[in-house]
């Protein structure tokens, strides 16, 4: 024979479902949270962005998309002590510039020890070297 508390318990439980139901309703009602209108006529008979036919783009090579320099082109040093933190893989690629006269040099010098070609280009932006 259940007890007052079992009865009561259930009586809460079918309370709170009820009542969840309900704000489920409501919420679904909502013009914030229900069916989004309907467009005006002006702007259905516009393609949507993902229907509209793209032209194909251009496919560039990686040589068209930055600048090449010439292995030949004079390399100037702009800083006197090598920026970074020693040990580093961007102080052993920035020392290498101390030594070389042109970018061929530095590359090739580069592929001889653990040093990475590709700070070239960042390195001319922030002023640490010029070429030419």
């Amino acid at each position: 024979m259940p007890n007052a508390k079992t009865q009561a318990a259930k009586k809460s439980s079918k309370e709170t479902q009820e009542k969840l139901a309900a704000a489920v309703k409501a919420r679904a009602a909502s013009p914030l949270l229900g069916e989004p209108p309907t467009p005006p006529a002006k702007l259905a008979a516009v393609p949507a962005a993902s229907e509209a036919k793209k032209a194909p783009a251009a496919k560039k090579s990686k040589e068209a998309k930055r600048d090449v320099i010439p292995d030949d082109a004079k390399l100037t040093v702009l800083f006197k002590e090598v920026p970074g933190r020693p040990g580093t893989l961007a102080y052993r690629t920035r020392a290498l510039y101390l030594n070389a006269k042109t970018v061929g040099e530095w590359r090739e010098a580069c592929r001889g020890r653990d040093a990475d070609p590709g700070y070239l280009h960042g390195d001319i932006r922030r002023g640490l070297v010029k070429v030419g």
